[in-house]
């Protein structure tokens, strides 16, 4: 359903705050290739203009458990390019309005 990046399935899955939650719950022990995907494809699909969801919903996906996950992703010893995804989505979340966190 993410990948599909339709705007109003996209809105209806963040509205169940279980499912989506779900997704990025514990996503600091997944593999890195499961942690570059599911950033990757949150930064391509919904952390964009396009896929026309609201600040106020998107805010709803960064819960401090979920913020915490990504800074402990960013910050791995072994780098790599889980660092450098969840390091992009942190920054586009925390200075871009947009994303909900910090409003204009």
């Amino acid at each position: 359903f993410l990948e599909a990046g339709k705007p109003g399935l996209l809105r209806w899955v963040i509205q169940q705050r279980e499912i989506f939650s779900g997704i990025l719950r514990g996503l600091g022990n997944d593999d890195d290739e499961t942690v570059v995907y599911v950033l990757s494809t949150l930064r391509d699909q919904i952390l964009t203009p396009e896929s026309l969801i609201p600040p106020s919903l998107r805010s709803v996906l960064f819960g401090s458990v979920t913020l915490e996950q990504l800074v402990d992703i960013s910050a791995r010893d072994d780098g790599g390019l889980a660092a450098k995804v969840a390091y992009e989505v942190l920054v586009m979340v925390c200075t871009d309005p947009s994303n909900g966190l910090m409003p204009e």
